[in-house]
């Protein structure tokens, strides 16, 4: 009895249906991504000008990595209220000044929002905050 050998073609992968599944991955992505439109600040920044950088007049208050404030580079009480005295009698001596408020790196995020509600509670006007390395000015 003589059987007939079968000759098996190489494999071979059937294309038609994986593009279907192709397609089908891609336009289940397609469907499914959320295209979000990040919402920008619309700032007014200001035009800079040489000649009134110079005449502003300044009140520079200062807070250390330790937490520990400056006003116009001299030492600072840790207390609210003689904090809120000394920069009161330096606002009343230059009533439109600007208030620079420079904080370490590493000083903690509270010390400088205390700070800050300080100088709102006097009645700052023009307030600006400034980050420094290692040096205080």
């Amino acid at each position: 009895m003589r059987f007939q050998v079968r000759r098996e073609d190489g494999l071979s992968i059937p294309l038609t249906p994986l593009i279907d599944v192709v397609f089908l991955l891609l336009l289940f992505f397609m469907l499914t991504t959320t295209f979000s439109q990040l919402d920008f600040l619309k700032i007014q920044l200001p035009q800079g000008n040489a000649e009134t950088a110079g005449a502003e007049v300044r009140i520079n208050l200062a807070i250390d990595a330790m937490g520990d404030y400056y006003l116009n580079g001299q030492p600072l009480p840790d207390e609210s209220e003689a904090l809120a005295e000394q920069l009161q009698s330096a606002l009343e001596a230059q009533p439109d000044a600007v208030v620079y408020i420079y904080a370490h790196a590493l000083t903690p995020h509270q010390s400088v929002v205390r700070l800050m509600a300080q100088a709102r509670e006097q009645g700052v006007e023009q307030l600006r905050v400034a980050t420094l390395g290692e040096r205080l000015p």
